[in-house]
């Protein structure tokens, strides 16, 4: 530029401009809703490169934050950004979701953003990136034994089951259960509505679905399919479970050799197990175990003989659909309190396995003091009921009594027997008594009492009549006794309270001549028993 003399030049002007920045942040979307949400954390060490034009003009990565800036940019110029994929993260989320502020701007597929054009001294802090983990799911295909929908510590998992997965619908890929019965998908993309399908093992249906809590119940339906599971970032599901049945069902009863199904100490009780296929198909290897429980052992007696007694197995083979065996086997109680329950399980055909169980109802061992009845039962003659019932063993009792009740309820019943009918002795004996004070056609319940000499009072019964009319009356026999029994012979003319004693002569029955009093014939059993060591005496009623 020359000037001349005088001249003056106000042409030469400078423009200036403010310098533009941008950032701002890469999180973690959990929720795969694609806006960043309280709580979702940012992500660190994420490179992010600027462009100009295409071509990369400056790089930084975030912080421990996930915080990124760019400054002193040329304003009014097209910028890109693209985002790196951290290690361990599957993708992006979602784009342009909601506000500029909250919502995220890579592509989530290439992870680069639209042209960012800034104005002089703008600084654009709402180019973000959120980045999602790969999730996956799985667990677990096991029997369940006792069939109530809910995994139990002592049930096991099956091997071999494939399992499909399913994504929007679609077959993605399959896994198969381990020894142990787990299996596993990993590296699932999340926000995708999965489902499962499992393979249903030979001679098994499924278990009823979505009992008890989601991590220990059954999620396949009964065609073996789950509802949608559908997974946020980084989430691993370990609750998508399913349980099978076996089409084997068995039943067991244990009866024991008293009255009424007792036990007791020393007493054998009966038991009987039925195992039917219930399957559309045979069933082969099947196994049953019976690990007896303290306080039963085996009694040698059993159909089939099992192959093993310690604990006792049954190797049943095959059963065809259909098909039903039979085993019965003896054990004996060897305690006299507390409840036995006693279990038997089948295994087969999935190996070593339990595959399904079977309980009898509890049992409780009366004690060694308590008498040993053998026999209760009510029968209906011509004069009215005879309630007759045997004992083995008497220990430490004094006497019986009998209630009675005329509509079964024991609150009810009301003192059949004026006085005590006085015991046998420890080795025990055979009883009767005939009740005349009922009704035709009705229906009677009887309760046997036992006093003990301890003053202790132990229950046995009821036992039940028929409602129908009184029929002929049944003479008894009885053992060689010359103690009067109180009650049990009805004399015409006598009135109730007045009881004939009677004593056995061999086969007869002597009636004496002279009644006494119910109390005075008690008095005198009761000085008899206390008198003697070694008391064998009897109670019975005789025909008339």
């Amino acid at each position: 530029m020359t000037l001349v003399s005088g001249e003056n030049d106000p042409t030469w002007d400078a423009g200036i401009y403010q310098l533009s920045s941008l950032g701002d942040r890469v999180w973690e979307d959990v929720n795969l809703n694609g806006t960043q949400d309280g709580g979702e954390p940012g992500v660190a060490g994420v490179g992010v490169t600027l462009y100009l034009n295409g071509v990369a003009i400056s790089s930084t990565t975030t912080d421990a934050s996930g915080f990124y800036g760019f400054f002193n940019l040329t304003p009014t110029v097209p910028y890109t950004l693209a985002f790196a994929l951290p290690a361990g993260y599957t993708g992006f989320t979602k784009v342009d979701v909601g506000s500029e502020g909250t919502d995220s701007d890579a592509d989530p597929i290439t992870g680069v953003t639209g042209p960012v054009t800034l104005l002089p001294g703008e600084n654009n802090p709402n180019v973000d990136a959120g980045v999602v983990k790969p999730a996956g799911l799985g667990d677990f295909v096991w029997v369940d034994v006792n069939r109530d929908g809910k995994q139990d510590a002592s049930e096991s998992g099956v091997p071999g089951v494939v399992v499909t997965l399913y994504a929007s619908g679609q077959p993605i890929g399959t896994a198969t259960t381990n020894a142990s019965g787990y299996y596993s998908f990993t590296g699932l993309a999340p926000g995708v509505a999965y489902s499962l399908s499992f393979g249903l093992p030979g001679g098994f249906a499924w278990t009823q679905p979505t009992v008890g809590i989601t991590t220990t119940d059954s999620n396949a339906d009964s065609n073996g399919n789950t509802g949608p599971v559908t997974l946020v970032s980084g989430e691993y599901n370990p609750t998508i479970d399913a349980g099978v049945i076996s089409m084997l069902r068995m039943s067991k009863k244990g009866v024991g050799s008293g009255i009424n199904g007792a036990i007791g100490k020393d007493k054998l009780i009966t038991y009987t197990l039925l195992i039917t296929n219930t399957g559309a198909g045979a069933i082969s290897n099947v196994v049953v175990d019976d690990p007896l429980p303290v306080g039963l052992i085996y009694a040698d007696k059993s159909t089939p003989s099992p192959a093993s007694t310690n604990p006792l197995k049954w190797n049943l083979g095959t059963l065809n659909v259909g098909e039903t065996k039979t085993i019965v086997f003896v054990v004996t109680a060897i305690v006299n309190t507390g409840t036995l329950t006693n279990t038997a399980y089948v295994n087969g055909p999935l190996g070593n396995r339990q595959i399904l169980m079977a309980q009898d109802d509890a049992m409780t061992p009366f004690a060694p003091d308590a008498v040993a009845l053998m026999r209760f039962e009510a029968k209906r003659e011509k004069s009215g009921v005879r309630v007759i019932w045997q004992t083995s063993q008497e220990v430490n009792t004094f006497g019986f009594a009998l209630y009675r009740s005329a509509n079964g309820n024991r609150s009810d019943a009301v003192l059949a027997t004026a006085e005590l009918i006085p015991a046998q002795g420890r080795t025990g004996g055979s009883y009767a008594w005939l009740d005349v004070n009922v009704k035709a056609n009705a229906r009677y319940t009887y309760w046997l009492i036992e006093a003990e000499t301890t003053g202790a009072m132990n229950e046995n019964g009821p036992v039940q009549t028929d409602g129908g009319t009184n029929g002929t009356d049944v003479a008894v026999a009885l053992q060689p006794s010359a103690v009067a029994v109180a009650g049990g012979v009805p004399v015409a003319g006598l009135p109730a309270a007045v009881a004939v004693p009677v004593k056995e002569l061999g086969q007869r029955v002597l009636i004496e001549t002279q009644p006494q009093t119910v109390n005075a014939v008690v008095a005198q059993q009761a000085a008899a028993q206390q008198s003697s060591t070694s008391a064998s005496t009897s109670s019975a009623s005789t025909s008339t």
